[in-house]
């Protein structure tokens, strides 16, 4: 606002300004120089002042025309100005990390601020001194009329939060704006990390508010109504936040425009500008609708059924509270910490997952995701350490179901079910856990609700049998999680796992057996259907895979699995996958329908991973049923572009693959490959065995591939007790192909 009661608007890259009258009269007038981001104010000798990124600071009368121009040392770079208290003008050089005063007169006095700070935001304040938010290392500066300063540090990472703006607040304190940078470029706000807004008492005392998710509070100022009014420019809004932290937020139609000041004008209305176009609007301070409150975290999110555990409850507009429920239940007693914390203690509650709710005089808050509270069954966890079988159900768990604490011991499930809360946990959370365990059977039963059903950690020549594994899904992360399996087996031979129904998993695999030394295991008689991958189109969601690959060091392999007799079916990426799998038979499967939405999504691939130099795969893949799945229906050879060895050595025998090549456009991986029935990427087949294979609608390649077959012919019908149809995640996620190879986790 100038001196003369009119509102004065530099333009950005532009030769001109604006003087806007109360009325919105508008009035331009072209300066003739080039201003670099100008920010402007009323000095308190009745002239305008305006700095811009030419390091010149230009004085103005009130008719728009320049009457002196002040040059500064620093090497260009627009931070803010302000008047001072101490009738001076202030301003901050944000590429020469200083704070600059101008007296009246034009002298010019520049002080050095702390190394890193890179001041931004400046504002007088009620105590005489001037206040600066620091940039780079998340701190608010006081400095004096002398130009001494004293930093306070914020909270928080200094990478990502970096305070922007200030003002002083209608309570004497200074108030400012944080931005939080972490993945601000993202195009939806429900993507955009949540600022802050704060207050500085002038003795340093420091208390930040939380607000509304995806809030990128800018400029600010103080309103004429006793409030705070700033611009989410992120999401055209403006926000009001009250000096005890309630905050409201209202849109301003403006979609897209950009936003850019806000001051309180000399007719008591919040004038604010537009960017592109630009432009200036202006409204009446109301009190809008409060911003409902809401949890944003917890932590912990469980507590025994006995209570007693202190939760912390972070949120925003939660300052307020009256009442903390878990579920219906009101919390045995809570403490608020600080405007958006909330110290509750979890009361006795049945096992179960109910949702934390703040009860406020300005509304209460909803049920989300990050409000599930989880009261395990006091059974979970349990260390079985003898032949035990079951008699009741085990469950909800939140962690592990059971772990299995001794060699050479049955577990019977006895028909019921070792079960946890629906819906991904951390990524850990495993349902029947052997870890370096030999000799031991689990059987009979649904384990179910976890990131992973069975886990087969090291030991080896165990049974799991007659299980009904579904619903096991880690989270949609595939570099952040550990399990995403029904059925998982690392570094341990000779397990035999049959006559399970495995179905619903993910979103790695319905069974997975990884790691150098899960030598000759057997995988008979299963069924494995409907394994989801990520939400992107990665290569994961298979039905069966054998991995022995570790990554891009020496070539490592998995030798002698047997595959036999599966019905692999609707899975979303491959069916049965081979990766640096040496000497494994294939034998006798019905592979139908997978691959149909995720990457790599064939019947039955063989494949070797980075670095591969032992030689042949050996691989004996005879009297399938392999049909209608989305890339490929038997394939020997690397995905495009990966590996620098080749699947040699494998015979492919009497198979009958027909009508694949479903939807090869699934396979974003590969970038729309052709899909064939019968596919060998080697150059004529190299040493691989093609006999007696019969192919269907979508041919063959190589024609070596078609030796002593016949073709084509029409997929049998599917069985609906046999196969079902596949899931559908969508979207990208090219990461995934490492979790493939490797899973990145072990």
């Amino acid at each position: 606002m100038g001196p003369d009661g009119n509102l004065w608007v530099p333009y950005r890259l532009d030769t001109h300004i604006a003087k806007v009258t109360p009325s919105g009269t508008a009035t331009e007038i072209d300066l003739s120089t080039f201003l670099i981001f100008p920010r402007m104010v009323a000095g308190s000798d009745g002239n305008l002042w305006m700095m811009d990124g030419s390091q010149v600071v230009r004085k103005l009368d009130t008719a728009g025309a320049i009457t002196a121009t002040y040059p500064l040392s620093g090497q260009g770079g627009v931070g803010d100005i302000t008047l001072g208290p101490d009738g001076n003008i202030w301003m901050t050089e944000i590429n020469s990390n200083q704070v600059a005063r101008i007296s009246p007169d034009g002298t010019v006095t520049e002080f050095d601020e702390p190394a890193g700070t890179n001041a931004v935001g400046i504002t007088g304040g009620a105590d005489g001194n001037v206040w600066f938010a620091g940039e780079f290392n998340n701190s608010i500066g006081r400095v004096t009329p002398s130009g001494a300063i004293t930093e306070f540090s914020l909270p928080g990472d200094p990478s990502i939060l970096s305070p922007s703006e200030a003002t002083k607040g209608p309570d004497g304190n200074v108030w400012f704006t944080v931005q939080n940078l972490a993945g601000q470029n993202q195009p939806t706000s429900q993507n955009i990390p949540t600022g802050l807004i704060g207050k500085i008492t002038p003795s340093g005392a420091v208390t930040e508010y939380v607000l509304p998710a995806g809030t990128q509070p800018f400029q600010i100022t103080t309103g004429p109504d006793g409030n705070l009014w700033f611009m989410d420019s992120q999401n055209n809004e403006i926000g009001r936040i009250t000096p005890n932290g309630q905050v409201g937020l209202f849109a301003t139609g403006q979609q897209n425009y950009g936003m850019g000041n806000i001051v309180t004008g000399p007719d008591g209305r919040i004038w604010y500008t537009l960017v592109s176009p630009a432009a200036v609007a202006a409204f009446e301070p109301f009190a809008p609708t409060p911003s409902p409150p809401d949890v944003s975290a917890l932590s912990p999110v469980t507590a025994p059924t006995s209570g007693g555990t202190h939760v912390q409850i972070s949120g925003y507009n939660i300052g307020t509270a009256t009442q903390v429920l878990f579920g219906s239940t009101p919390a045995t007693s809570f403490t608020i910490t600080g405007p958006g914390q909330i110290d509750a203690v979890a009361p006795p509650h049945a096992p179960g997952a109910v949702d934390i709710t703040i009860v406020t005089p300005s509304g209460t808050t909803a049920p989300s995701t990050a409000s599930k509270f989880y009261y395990p069954s006091p059974q979970c966890g349990q260390v079985i350490t003898r032949e035990t079988t079951l008699h009741a159900d085990i469950g909800p768990c939140y962690n592990d179901g059971v772990e299995i604490g001794a060699n050479q011991i049955k577990l019977n499930l006895g028909g019921h079910r070792i079960f946890g809360f629906p819906g991904p946990s951390d990524g850990n959370s495993v349902g029947v856990n052997l870890q370096d365990r030999t000799g031991v059977t689990v059987k009979n039963g649904t384990v179910s609700g976890f990131d992973a059903g069975v886990v087969i950690n090291r030991g080896g020549s165990n049974i799991v049998t007659n299980l009904t594994l579904k619903d096991n899904r880690g989270p949609d992360a595939p570099f952040d999680s550990q399990y995403g399996d029904g059925i998982f087996i690392d570094s341990s031979p000779s397990n035999h796992i049959a006559r399970n129904t495995i179905t619903h998993n993910g979103i790695f695999d319905g069974i997975g057996i990884y790691g150098p030394l899960s030598n000759g295991n057997i995988v008979k008689k299963n069924v494995i259907t409907h394994t989801v991958g990520p939400s992107g189109q990665g290569p994961s969601g298979q039905g069966i895979i054998i991995n022995g690959g570790t990554g891009t060091g020496a070539a490592t392999f998995i030798t002698g699995t047997i595959v036999q007799r599966n019905v692999v079916s609707g899975n979303a990426s491959a069916g049965i996958a081979n990766v640096n799998h040496v000497r494994g038979r294939i034998l006798n499967n019905t592979v139908d329908g997978n691959g149909t939405t995720n990457s790599i999504g064939n019947g039955i691939g063989v494949s070797v991973g980075f670095n591969w130099d032992l030689g042949d795969t050996e691989m004996l893949i005879e009297r399938n049923q392999v049909q209608r799945n989305g890339v490929d229906g038997i394939r020997i050879g690397n995905p495009f572009g990966f590996g620098t060895g080749s699947p040699t050595g494998n015979k492919i025998l009497n198979n009958n693959a027909a009508n694949n090549a479903v939807n090869p456009a699934a396979d974003t991986y590969e970038g729309g490959i052709q899909g064939f029935d019968l596919h060998d990427l080697n150059a004529n087949c190299a040493n691989d065995i093609w006999s007696g294979n019969d192919w269907g609608s979508a041919g063959y390649s190589p024609p070596c591939t078609a030796a002593g077959g016949s073709g084509p012919v029409v997929a049998a019908p599917t069985s609906p007790s046999k196969a079902a149809s596949a899931a559908s995640p969508s979207g990208p996620n090219a990461k995934a192909w490492t979790q493939f190879i490797n899973r990145g986790r072990r």
